[in-house]
């Protein structure tokens, strides 16, 4: 989006520095040209850094300053180039810092325009400007919140309210990009076939559901549990040894076992865990943990076995 915004702003810029030079506006002709360039330059800081802080925090500075220089040097009559520039802000930052850059845009040039318009012209120009702002800044906090809904849903488990497989995939990503140290736990129930064969899918759902509870009510705050699939799921603790990741499965295992979660029948978990060692992908750490798992299941079930 920046770097779209960088491009559209030299396509409309550059050409009017080029008119000016022709009209022999040699102020205006460089302020176009200097604005240019440096929207030039944050686009190629984008394309060839992938980082887009600084572009756009000039972007936005350039927006404001632009704005308010242009109607200085040539008066009211381009006060018209506020009201998409007052929009653009909102493509470039959350919606409170927009609004207050806009406010600050709208303070700047009242001076010149106070200077040249009549009390009539001036308040339609103020009042119209200030409510494209307000209109902006609810309609973009409104997306925000509706924007910030979706998100959430689209990485949580629809039955069991847990995170899903794409917010692990996207943990895992930032796991990898930090050298964060992390230990993971992957458990599944024990026999999750014959319950549901039993007693039918509507109550292995309710039981996943009261596993999930179970479950996070023994977590830390920083550690994360995602249903990765079926009756499996995947504990990724951060900052935590392989050690203390062991008595941590053990006390899962132990609380599911001492729980009733069904009526009439005992539920048990079994659990591999493994640690993220040094030079180490996250994926091959996930895998040795579910050949831990699987060791778990084959050695008799309702244990925690350690990856090698």
């Amino acid at each position: 989006m920046i770097m779209a915004l960088c491009i559209i702003g030299v396509l409309v810029i550059a050409p009017f520095g080029v008119v000016r030079l022709l009209q022999e506006d040699y102020m205006m002709m460089t302020f176009d040209f200097i604005i240019s360039g440096l929207i030039a330059s944050a686009a190629l800081y984008i394309y060839f850094t992938g980082k887009i802080d600084f572009p756009t925090y000039l972007l936005g500075f350039l927006c404001s300053v632009g704005t308010i220089t242009t109607i200085y040097i040539q008066g009211a009559s381009v006060a018209y180039w506020a009201y998409p520039l007052t929009i653009v802000q909102y493509y470039i930052f959350k919606p409170k810092v927009a609004f207050w850059l806009n406010t600050f845009t709208l303070i700047g040039i009242f001076p010149p325009c106070y200077a040249s318009l009549n009390s009539i012209e001036l308040a339609s120009l103020l009042i119209t400007l200030f409510t494209t702002n307000m209109f902006c800044y609810t309609f973009a906090v409104q997306t925000d919140k509706s924007t910030s809904v979706y998100e959430e849903q689209a990485l949580k488990d629809g039955l069991t309210g847990t995170l899903n497989r794409r917010a692990m995939d996207n943990r895992f990503t930032q796991i990898e990009k930090g050298g964060l140290a992390t230990s993971l736990i992957i458990f599944d129930i024990d026999r999750f076939k014959k319950i549901n064969d039993q007693y039918g899918h509507l109550v292995g759902d309710d039981l996943l559901i009261k596993l999930s509870s179970t479950i996070k009510q023994e977590l830390r705050a920083e550690d994360g549990i995602y249903r990765y699939g079926g009756e499996e799921f995947v504990v990724i603790a951060p900052n935590t040894p392989l050690s203390s990741a062991h008595a941590l499965a053990e006390k899962l295992r132990e609380h599911v076992e001492n729980e009733e979660l069904l009526a009439d029948r005992k539920v048990t978990i079994s659990l591999g865990v493994a640690e993220l060692m040094t030079n180490e992908s996250i994926h091959d750490c996930f895998q040795r943990c579910d050949e831990a798992l699987y060791n778990a299941k084959s050695s008799g079930r309702n244990r925690t076995c350690i990856a090698a």
